[in-house]
């Protein structure tokens, strides 16, 4: 399977646009592809990450699955997940596990360790998979906050990350390496 960057949002547009009008899509709704790129493409937009250089990333997996991600400038530095998914006529097939595996290639060649995401509830199950089944806490749209290695291990929240808890684990109270699991 070829994984390559996209560089600007046309390619995306495109699909975007065959997606809302194909008679045959039938997957609608906040948690269909179409909404996740649409938001996606909205964000990545609104920030203006097209612009930025080497700090944001876009990629597919030959147009199924998309990672959107990016790095900090500031001390101490990490790797932002905004957004990964697979069309839903594409899922089941890895490809997401290949875009994830893409992205700690990318940090490690820039020398970050650090991962930051929030987990929408759809993708608990595909996290879990990579290991990251410990969480800081819960923004207010109760969405779990991740900010640890790639492969699980949570790190204590630097203080600008604090803002992002809402409602905190047992592991963000007493800052030691064990917490509690998500409970779904």
């Amino acid at each position: 399977m070829n994984i390559t960057r996209v560089h600007n949002s046309k390619k995306l547009d495109e699909i975007e646009y065959k997606l809302i009008h194909d008679d045959n899509y039938n997957f609608k709704g906040e948690k269909s592809s179409l909404s996740h790129l649409k938001s996606s493409l909205c964000e990545w937009r609104v920030e203006q990450n097209w612009c930025k250089g080497n700090d944001c990333f876009v990629f597919t997996m030959e147009n199924k699955g998309y990672i959107f991600f990016n790095f900090t400038k500031r001390e101490p530095k990490h790797c932002t997940l905004r957004h990964i998914f697979v069309l839903e006529e594409y899922r089941n097939q890895k490809i997401a596990f290949y875009l994830f595996d893409k992205m700690i290639d990318i940090a490690k060649k820039v020398k970050v360790n650090t991962l930051r995401m929030f987990a929408v509830k759809s993708a608990i199950q595909f996290y879990e998979k990579k290991n990251i089944i410990k969480y800081h806490g819960y923004s207010k749209t109760k969405m779990p906050f991740y900010y640890g290695d790639f492969y699980g291990n949570l790190k204590p929240l630097p203080p600008k990350q604090i803002k992002y808890v809402h409602t905190k684990t047992k592991y963000y109270e007493s800052q030691q390496s064990s917490s509690l699991p998500f409970i779904k």
